[in-house]
């Protein structure tokens, strides 16, 4: 394919432009079921990775409108890393990068502060014990 420029016509790798398009790692959505923590009932889950970040999304009814999670809970990021570890061995558009991507991000996990953490702690913030 030959397109024109200003400076003049210039070849252009079209496979190339295609592959990189169609590559099958650039967006990965998983999804799963779980309990709602709040009301105990049925929930759907969806993780979405998009440009190397992880998105969750709940709804409550099959054919309802996605929502962006409230809180994103440790129970979440490891059912999405053992779904990912299920589907790296099989094969099925998951990279290492993923899996350890997730890890760590499991390994620096640390729960929202509630407002009685602040104050049991012995120490106030901004102190050493």
């Amino acid at each position: 394919m030959v397109e024109l420029y200003v400076d003049g016509p210039q070849e252009r790798n079209t496979e190339f432009d295609r592959a990189s398009f169609l590559r099958p790692e650039q967006a990965m959505e998983i999804e799963w079921t779980d309990e709602d923590p709040a009301t105990g009932n049925k929930r759907f889950v969806r993780a979405a990775k998009f440009a190397r970040r992880w998105k969750f999304s709940i709804r409550f009814a099959r054919r309802t409108n996605w929502q962006d999670a409230p809180e994103v809970t440790r129970a979440m990021w490891e059912t999405l890393l053992d779904a990912l570890e299920r589907r790296y061995w099989r094969r099925e558009g998951v990279s290492d990068d993923d899996v350890q991507q997730v890890r760590r991000i499991l390994a620096d996990f640390r729960p929202p502060p509630t407002i009685n953490d602040s104050e049991d702690s012995p120490n106030p913030p901004g102190t050493r014990p």
